[in-house]
């Protein structure tokens, strides 16, 4: 009876007196019958983004409550925790959230990025600098052939 119950003994019976059953740890009586539990449940565990507002006793359960904004809680902490505050030389890559704390990415990353920047830039005006080179020489290479084509009907009008 007492096997994955949630409850253990507490007193053996005798001859004057009842077998007494309590919750184990972890559990909390539901069902107590003149002192003795008859019946019990595991305690509830908090979700994400909430705190431990209450802890479970023998007799009642585990009570939740939300985490206020700027806080944050993985369900199995007493209370929220602030969420973190980047610093100067960090910057903010993820917001934070009742479940999550903030991410903050250090300068070096930043850096790298500004470093990076010029070189980018150079090659896109490259590249433009090669599209238009490239349709300059294609518009004088047709005007080129049309020049030819023109001459060589002229020609062909002499000739005739």
């Amino acid at each position: 009876m007492l096997a994955g119950s949630g409850l253990r003994l507490k007193i053996k019976c005798s001859r004057s007196s009842d077998t007494v059953c309590e919750a184990l740890e972890g559990y909390f009586c539901i069902d107590d019958i003149e002192g003795s539990c008859d019946a019990a449940e595991k305690h509830s565990s908090c979700k994400p983004g909430q705190y431990i507002s209450k802890k479970g006793t023998s007799l009642s359960d585990t009570e939740c409550s939300e985490c206020s904004r700027g806080t944050f809680s993985n369900g199995s902490l007493t209370l929220c925790q602030p969420h973190t505050q980047c610093s100067e030389s960090q910057t903010k890559v993820q917001e934070g959230s009742s479940t999550s704390d903030v991410v903050c990415s250090n300068g070096s990353i930043r850096h790298r990025y500004t470093l990076a920047a010029p070189f980018l830039g150079l090659g896109v005006i490259i590249g433009l600098l090669l599209i238009r080179g490239y349709k300059i020489h294609r518009r004088f290479s047709i005007r080129k052939d049309e020049s030819y084509e023109l001459q060589e009907s002229l020609l062909r009008t002499e000739l005739n």
